[in-house]
């Protein structure tokens, strides 16, 4: 708890003690939390009373008092530690520059005469290890945002929307994902549900995709399923809503770019979700080359131009209830 969240819940503590303290001189019943103080009662029970509104109802009506921007603030700040702690982690030990530097001339050159390692050995496990570190901030990172959904987006009435999650979870992972955060909202019979894309930064060479779906009830938001993986370590990631044939389900096509790879390496896929689990519906081969693509009326399509090539590429697809078909050129 930071100083500024410490001093307002302690000035708050004092307001409620003097509005008590005023009501019981006033020879009125203070009701809270079924605690009942007649002003009869002596000084030491009122006193006592006051002790168990400061000790007990405080620190839930202070919990309960959080609004979304203050859940939206402790969450940006716990993933800006968080992302603070990545960096530190992929930052370059003394260690490693020395094995680094031992490397370029010779990685094969043995560093522990016990275990017969050598430099690109001992290189190789530090690199696991960093990783391994990384993927649990990610985790946390992930469990954070699950939290942050679930506990401050409203189901009911008009708050429930993409935007206004899209906006929060934009300023929450600010500096953390390549490309802004999206969300899109499905109506179901399943109920409704929010379905938020983004991919985060692991390293300079690395993100993991994150397509996750929360359903809506009379108790707020849970988890309900999520997809994505596949679009890991794929940057310039984009998502497009397309034209479901089935009701109550949402169908979203995603690109995106192979890092490090030599040219435009493009990976795309559909996804759909029906309020209740996603399934992929179009995994098709990666493609090198540069495209864009249309939603269309009965599905989309894809044009681009080949990688080191002047050949253009136009295709259309449909989507049926039973999978995504090529048409025929007419």
């Amino acid at each position: 708890m930071g100083v500024l969240e410490a001093q307002k819940i302690c000035s708050r503590a004092a307001e409620l003690i003097w509005q008590f303290a005023k009501i019981v001189e006033k020879g009125h019943t203070f009701l809270a939390m079924n605690l009942t103080l007649p002003i009869g009662l002596g000084r030491w029970t009122r006193l006592a009373g006051l002790f168990f509104l400061v000790t007990n109802v405080l620190p839930l009506l202070s919990a309960g008092q959080l609004s979304r921007e203050q859940l939206r603030a402790n969450a940006q700040s716990k993933v800006k530690a968080l992302s603070l702690r990545g960096a530190e982690i992929l930052a370059p030990t003394q260690r490693e520059e020395q094995l680094r530097a031992d490397c370029s001339v010779n990685c094969s050159a043995v560093v522990d005469t016990v275990g017969g390692k050598t430099v690109s050995d001992e290189l190789d496990a530090i690199a696991t290890s960093k990783a391994d570190a990384i993927d649990r901030i990610i985790a946390e990172m992930q469990i954070l945002l699950d939290d942050y959904i679930v506990r401050a987006i409203p189901t009911i009435g008009p708050d429930l929307d993409s935007a206004s999650v899209a906006y929060d979870l934009g300023l929450i992972l600010e500096g953390v994902t390549a490309q802004p955060p999206q969300a899109f909202l499905v109506r179901s019979p399943k109920g409704n549900s929010i379905v938020v894309f983004y991919g985060l930064k692991k390293s300079m060479m690395s993100t993991s995709s994150v397509l996750r779906a929360y359903v809506a009830s009379a108790k707020g938001l849970k988890f309900s399923d999520s997809t994505g993986s596949d679009m890991d370590d794929y940057f310039i990631l984009d998502t497009k809503e397309l034209h479901s044939p089935r009701i109550g389900e949402i169908c979203l096509l995603v690109s995106g770019q192979m890092n490090g790879a030599n040219g435009p390496n493009i990976r795309m896929r559909v996804f759909a979700y029906d309020g209740a689990k996603f399934r992929t519906v179009w995994m098709p081969a990666n493609e090198w080359g540069t495209f864009a693509a249309t939603v269309t009326p009965d599905g989309f399509s894809i044009d681009g131009q080949l990688y080191r090539s002047d050949q253009q590429s136009h295709n259309a697809y449909v989507l049926a209830t039973d999978g995504i078909y090529l048409k025929t050129p007419e």
